[in-house]
């Protein structure tokens, strides 16, 4: 069972767990500060339109996504 009275081992910026308080103190107060955890936010997902062929024509990238042919049976 964990005890409820121990030092905190977790650093707040980053998450990183260390083995004792000492080394959270030697983590916190390095000439390199460890980055943040990112904060994730939710984008808004776009649907695509799978009718309309994509088109890319930008630089020295010509070229173009064409859609597939369709085959007709003759009966």
């Amino acid at each position: 069972m964990a005890r409820s009275d121990k030092k905190n081992r977790i650093c707040e910026r980053c998450g990183k767990e260390c083995a004792n308080p000492n080394k959270l103190h030697e983590h916190l107060n390095r000439k390199f500060k460890c980055k943040p955890i990112p904060i994730q936010t939710s984008t808004p997902q776009v649907k695509s339109q799978g009718g309309a062929p994509i088109v890319h024509a930008r630089g020295k990238d010509q070229r173009r996504e064409k859609p597939e042919p369709i085959q007709a049976t003759i009966p």
